[in-house]
């Protein structure tokens, strides 16, 4: 379904940023309770800038671009804006090309693994039945005796399940699928 018209459009995404390896990010969430809280993604984005040399870029759409507003003064790097400045087949097109991606639960998550993008999915409140079930991705979820729930009315509003992810978990993650 992606056509050279996206993979132009995202190549031309990266030359004029000057990217080369990268990860991409989806941290947004239609529901707060499947959002990893943003301090998190930047320790991701500090380990794989500084381990493996990759750039972070945002992708989603026009409501995910504030996140890259509350997360560049959290890393000491430029993190590159995707989000609402591309089509959902030139985000396909990026996915060809990244290293790596992780995000929440969401769409864009499935879609970069369908695309065979090595990709690690955040799970929070979501149901266990959409787990990947592709090789090249990964999934972390802290199944709790409420999950799944209407992702409104926590049970638990000190501790949410996505807020049990640690930044650990992500690196072991991340060490499975690209190495140490």
């Amino acid at each position: 379904i992606v056509t050279e018209q996206e993979r132009n459009e995202a190549e031309q995404f990266l030359k004029e940023r000057n990217i080369g390896k990268f990860a991409l990010f989806h941290t947004g969430a239609r529901r707060i309770l499947k959002k990893w809280p943003l301090e998190r993604v930047a320790e991701i984005m500090k380990l794989l800038h500084t381990r493996y040399g990759l750039k972070p870029v945002i992708a989603g759409d026009k409501n995910d671009s504030e996140d890259l507003q509350l997360l560049q003064p959290m890393v000491p790097f430029e993190i590159h804006q995707a989000a609402g400045e591309i089509s959902l087949l030139t985000f396909a097109a990026m996915c060809e090309k990244a290293t790596l991606f992780i995000g929440n639960d969401s769409g864009p998550f499935h879609i970069a693994a369908a695309m065979g993008t090595k990709s690690i999915a955040l799970f929070g409140p979501g149901d266990p039945v959409f787990h990947p079930h592709q090789a090249n991705a990964r999934f972390i979820h802290h199944i709790l005796e409420c999950n799944p729930c209407d992702m409104v009315h926590c049970k638990y509003p000190e501790n949410p399940c996505i807020r049990r992810i640690v930044v650990e978990e992500v690196e072991k993650e991340i060490a499975f699928l690209i190495g140490q």
